[in-house]
């Protein structure tokens, strides 16, 4: 509606011409005792029929439409043929252009109530004869309002299947020629929406084409997965920013495009939501345990590498993916690949992902758009970084040998996590002794080494029988200090085979 300043002032003027016409003498006048009031809205003239939403008359009376002339109504003039309304409230009330007269798109044409004061049912105002003037309020004003009259509503959208978070559902873009409603209606199970109502709150867009628009669900409405939905378009052709549609009154109906009503439907889901909980640890048996995790559906655990900048390597896993049921899950164990090559003190990415391609099937490789990461309520995908640890494992290799400037020299040591190479003297029954050693213990890296030389102590007595034990022992207390004291607590044990058994060789020595 294009109300403006001049036309504030060309109401006033209007009214003094029309006043001008007769007096209120009660010889067939205008009569302030005769109230009326009526709604209207800018929209569309089809069959070149305009709409009055509704008229209350105290007494019968006639609704006109006068053309407009910079702001105020032709007259004494009328484009319209009168429609002559009883006494009371009448609704959607049809006032037809005459025969020859059109309107066109942003004309603004004016509505206007009037009197019956004449011959009854026989429209005779002419602007001079004091017959069937216009209507007035208790202030003594015209009633009479501007309506604009509007295209044809246009309009498209683009949506698209999806995983609704948050209780939002997204359009790609919608494109209108004039401020218009999206909603959503729930699907009537025979391949077509509920109407009138909407399970969204509506959705205003202006003119022209608008990118990524956010509909929400109403409080107390939840999707389901595969569940359809219906996106549909409506007008804003009654009080402009409020969604009016009911069926029935007229106002905000759908949009129309070749007859049919603009509305899409879409297959929705609920978005895959998840958490857990993981601790930094000691891998064992070349797994970590994931302590609980919950999710709402279906999906996986996956372990990523990290990339040396605190980021994950994706899309590629060291992990055997790890399949979960919807619900909470606790001590869940969780396989590295046989290639992983984890070593002491990395660092590792635990991941949640969908599983919603190929059930059971994990197939995430960043770009088919299946198994993806699971995000949050803020869009941040569900991962933890957590530092892993190895249980020592090692193994060596010795032969008999003699003893050259006080030097043993071991033919090669394998280590997963850095550690001690150290020689224990032997009880006479094939046995170490310990925790004493009879050389300076040797620090090894973590991988293989090989030849490593091992000095005997100064002075060390070897048994008689010449036997000593080659031993590894761990590095896990002061890094770089050996501690091992052979009591329960002490660090850097001995290390044990996958038999549990001390990773030790006895030789003969000269």
């Amino acid at each position: 509606m294009k109300l403006n300043f001049l036309r504030i002032l060309t109401f006033a003027s209007a009214a003094l011409f029309l006043a001008s016409c007769g007096d209120d003498d009660g010889d067939g006048n205008m009569d302030p005792a005769i109230t009326g009031s009526f709604v209207a809205t800018n929209q569309e003239v089809e069959n070149n029929t305009v709409i009055v939403s509704s008229v209350t008359m105290s007494q019968d009376g006639w609704v006109v439409i006068h053309r407009d002339n910079n702001g105020s109504p032709v007259v004494p003039g009328i484009i319209s043929e009168p429609k002559w309304v009883e006494a009371g409230t009448s609704t959607d009330v049809e006032v037809m252009l005459k025969e020859g007269e059109t309107v066109e798109e942003d004309e603004d044409i004016w509505i206007m109530l009037h009197t019956d004061n004449g011959q009854a049912e026989v429209y005779e105002f002419d602007g001079a004869n004091g017959l069937d003037g216009p209507v007035t309020d208790a202030q003594g004003n015209i009633v009479m309002s501007p309506i604009t009259v509007l295209g044809e509503a246009t309009g498209s959208f683009t949506a698209e299947d999806q995983a609704v978070r948050n209780n939002k559902v997204m359009i790609k873009s919608v494109t209108v020629n004039r401020k218009a409603w999206v909603v959503i209606h729930a699907d009537n199970g025979s391949g077509g929406p509920v109407v009138p109502g909407i399970i969204s709150e509506p959705k205003q867009v202006e003119a022209g084409t608008t990118q990524d628009v956010e509909v929400m669900l109403k409080d107390g409405v939840t999707v389901e997965d595969d569940q359809t939905i219906w996106i549909m378009l409506h007008t804003d052709d009654g009080t402009i920013g409020e969604y009016e549609f009911d069926g029935s009154n007229g106002l905000d109906a759908p949009l129309m495009a070749d007859g049919n009503i603009v509305m899409s439907s879409i297959m929705v889901d609920l978005a895959a939501t998840a958490s857990f909980s993981v601790t930094d640890q000691t891998i064992m048996d070349n797994m970590i345990t994931v302590s609980s995790a919950t999710f709402n559906k279906d999906g996986w655990i996956v372990i990523h590498a990290d990339n040396g900048e605190g980021a994950p390597v994706v899309p590629a896993i060291i992990s055997v993916p790890k399949y979960v049921e919807a619900g909470t899950s606790e001590d869940i164990m969780v396989e590295f690949k046989e290639d992983a090559n984890v070593m002491a003190g990395d660092k590792i990415w635990v991941m949640l992902h969908t599983d919603n391609g190929t059930m059971m099937e994990y197939e995430f490789d960043g770009a088919n758009g299946f198994d993806g990461p699971i995000f949050d309520d803020d869009g941040n995908m569900v991962i933890t970084q957590i530092t892993v640890d190895l249980v020592p494992m090692g193994s060596l290799t010795v032969t008999n040998q003699p003893i050259l400037d006080n030097m043993l020299t071991v033919g090669s040591v394998t280590m997963n996590k850095a550690g001690w190479i150290v020689v224990h003297n032997d009880t006479g029954e094939n046995a170490p002794v310990v925790p004493g050693i009879i050389s300076t213990p040797k620090y090894v890296e973590a991988g293989t080494t090989a030849k490593v030389e091992l000095m005997i102590n100064e002075g060390a007595q070897i048994n008689e029988n010449g036997k000593v034990w080659v031993m590894l022992h761990t590095d896990d207390g002061t890094m770089m200090e050996y501690e091992f004291d052979g009591s329960e607590n002490s660090n850097d044990k001995p290390i044990l085979d996958t038999e549990s058994q001390v990773v030790m060789t006895q030789i003969s020595v000269d």
